[in-house]
């Protein structure tokens, strides 16, 4: 007579070996796989000087907090990262963003940040304090205008830009002035092609000043017989009132400039007012 409950009793021990043999494989299985590597969500990214993005980190489908990371950018003049990962731009210019895991565990991630100017209203000048004028001719690229003791005249190199002004002292080259057209238009592309390559530094006497981290300043303004004036010279932060020393510099030289240059009569009230709009935005 056939014991069934011995010939079942056989197939559940069989089975229950195969199910403990079948776990144990895939537990091995998984214990050596490898886990997918910390991706970005992006590695190339571009925004103008006043844009934002928020890297967004992941492993396979699990998000991970981007707070387990330290972040750094190659230029900080062009933008800065948070420590949860948010990079704001500054300045036109191109960062190197990398976010290095906190742990030994986890993946150094890169991305590539590019901040586009809105404006490129006019083009490199020449700024090397203290040359002469055959250095300046040399390097300038602009049809030349006229010429005088004291400066070097050029046309703009579009129709946006009235005169290019080199301005020189017993030292050499001490200032450089670019007059855009009079018109409230041309004085917001003006502030904002400023601000998005320097910084901001307040205004005073409806001058409004600029400046970068390489010795550098800029004095934008609406002179009533120059009419707008962006003016470059020599300046190192720190010290007196960033706005006092703008307006020294550019009053030492304004009667120059108001000579020389051609005189567009503005309503220096409504472009001084665009350009403050500008700037609080």
């Amino acid at each position: 007579m056939i014991d069934f409950s011995f010939i079942l009793h056989i197939h559940l021990k069989n089975l229950f070996c195969l199910l403990l043999l079948g776990l144990l494989f895939a537990c091995s299985k998984n214990s050596n796989d490898p886990k997918p590597p910390v991706t970005i969500d992006m590695s190339e990214v571009t925004m103008y000087y006043d844009g934002s993005h928020q890297f967004v980190l992941n492993q396979g489908s699990v998000r991970v907090q981007a707070t387990d990371y330290t972040w750094s950018v190659s230029k900080p003049y062009a933008g800065t990262i948070s420590p949860s990962g948010l990079f704001t731009a500054k300045h036109i210019g191109e960062n190197i963003i990398i976010g290095t895991p906190k742990t030994t565990q986890g993946d150094v991630v890169r991305a590539r940040v590019t901040v586009q100017p809105y404006y490129t209203t006019w083009g490199s000048l020449v700024t090397n304090w203290g040359v002469n004028k055959a250095a300046v001719k040399l390097a300038e690229t602009r049809f030349p205008q006229s010429e005088s003791s004291v400066a070097l005249l050029y046309y703009g190199e579009t129709d946006k830009i009235r005169t290019v002004l080199y301005f020189f002292d017993n030292s050499g080259l001490a200032s450089v002035s670019v007059l855009p057209q009079n018109t409230s238009d041309l004085a917001k592309e003006t502030a904002t092609f400023l601000k998005e390559r320097y910084d901001y530094l307040g205004q005073k006497d409806g001058l409004f000043a600029f400046s970068d981290n390489n010795m550098l300043g800029v004095a934008l303004q609406v002179d009533l017989k120059a009419g707008l004036a962006a003016t470059y010279f020599p300046y190192k932060r720190g010290g007196r009132l960033a706005t006092d020393s703008l307006l020294d510099i550019v009053n030492r030289h304004k009667s120059s400039h108001s000579s020389l240059s051609p005189a567009g009569r503005l309503t220096r009230r409504a472009l001084a007012g665009a350009l403050l709009l500008t700037h609080q935005k």
